[in-house]
């Protein structure tokens, strides 16, 4: 639903912008041009009458003039902590759409200090401000999105990128380390052995020095991958290890839920908000209803009604749901068995293989398109080193 005319006429609306790279000379331009249109309103305001309901966006009558530091933002109403937030706005002004969202804006991305600041050039956050007590439309903040868009696409993507180009863990880093350095010198042992054990040519060919290659090839590769911070098992199931800091995040989540959801009979120590929501739970009287997922996991009652909650008796489920493996089905069945000892057993029962640790797909296609990348990287590294150990190898004259 559109607004009101006399609302839209408030705000002088859509400006001439065309997305493009940040340069210096266009911020440039566009501080001059907020500059003056501030100096000519406030000489309007003060020579004839509020000139803010105006249509700024003409040409007509603007005259250069020069800056000084009156136009800083620190005057302006969006950032002023003393006076008043209207206390330089006109009535008209205040009728002006979007201004209380503009101010909630500037308060939470545009205030120095603030909680979630952001890291914009001080030249076009003192622009955009500016030319917020005169222009409430969205299109003021153009210049801010082109900044922070530059710097997502120039600073923040390629970090990320480079930070997610590994989909192992130190562990297996560590492993494929091992395993590639083994093969490596198992092969370089065996070409010194084929060439010390084979007398020269014609006696014996030099061919059989080749099986010494394949498996020095395979441990450069393997070495080579645990370098980069990449398994080529782990990319062909189209998978990325999970980091630490996931796991620990997701540990933290699944005890609030499994806490929260599964022991409604506990006492909450949430906040206010959050023990709304408990009480909310605790009147539902059927695990279904709660986590149809867990319904599969519940043990039916003796009488085959089906499972409610009562306020004796256990709780249905002592555990987080479990991961997988040997010791989370012996978690498992000690929970459906009553063991109460093993509650203190619960961090080392779901401790995380070291090595082949939980996965999660990969479907962003950069984050696809990086790991295709370093695959090729470790095909070509595999390749030339192979062709120089062949070289070398043959090139050896016989030890007899």
């Amino acid at each position: 639903m559109a607004l009101p005319d006399k609302l839209q006429a408030s705000s002088p609306g859509r400006t001439d912008f065309a997305f493009a790279v940040p340069s210096p000379a266009r911020t440039a331009q566009r501080v001059a041009d907020s500059m003056r249109q501030a100096d000519q309103l406030r000489r309007a305001d003060a020579s004839t009458s509020p000139a803010l309901s105006k249509n700024p966006s003409s040409e007509q009558g603007r005259s250069s003039s020069s800056s000084d530091d009156r136009n800083s933002t620190a005057h302006s109403p969006f950032m002023s902590r003393d006076d008043p937030p209207h206390a330089s706005i006109t009535p008209e002004s205040k009728q002006q759409p979007f201004r209380k969202e503009g101010m909630r804006i500037v308060a939470t991305f545009f205030k120095p200090g603030a909680a979630k600041e952001l890291p914009l050039d001080p030249v076009v956050r003192d622009t955009v401000i500016r030319d917020l007590t005169w222009n409430t439309h969205p299109d003021v903040f153009l210049p801010a999105y082109e900044e922070i868009y530059h710097i997502l696409e120039t600073t923040s993507l390629p970090r990320f990128l480079a930070s997610a180009s590994a989909n192992i863990n130190r562990p297996k880093q560590l492993f494929w380390y091992a395993v590639g350095i083994a093969d490596l010198l198992l092969g370089v042992v065996l070409a010194i052995v084929l060439i010390m054990a084979l007398p020269a040519p014609p006696q014996a060919s030099r061919a059989w020095r080749l099986f010494a290659v394949p498996l020095a090839g395979i441990g450069f590769m393997q070495a080579y991958s645990a370098w980069r911070g990449f398994c080529s098992e782990v990319w062909g199931r189209g998978h990325t290890q999970l980091r630490v800091w996931e796991l620990q995040e997701m540990d933290a989540e699944a005890a609030h839920h499994w806490a929260r959801v599964l022991r409604p009979g506990a006492p909450p120590r949430r906040k206010s908000a959050e023990k709304a929501q408990v009480r909310t739970i605790e009147r539902v009287d059927d695990v279904r209803a709660i986590a149809p997922f867990a319904a599969v996991r519940t043990p039916p009652p003796p009488d085959g009604r089906r499972a409610s909650k009562s306020g004796a008796g256990k709780p249905l489920f002592t555990r987080f749901p479990r991961l997988g493996g040997r010791q989370g089905r012996e978690c498992d069945r000690r929970s459906w068995d009553g063991d109460d000892g093993a509650r203190a057993d619960e961090e080392v029962a779901y401790a995380r293989p070291p090595v082949f640790g939980p996965e999660r797909v990969v479907l962003d296609p950069r984050i696809q398109a990086v790991h295709r990348q370093i695959m090729r990287d470790m095909l070509y590294a595999g390749f030339w080193f192979t062709l120089a150990f062949t070289v070398l190898i043959l090139a050896v004259p016989a030890y007899r």
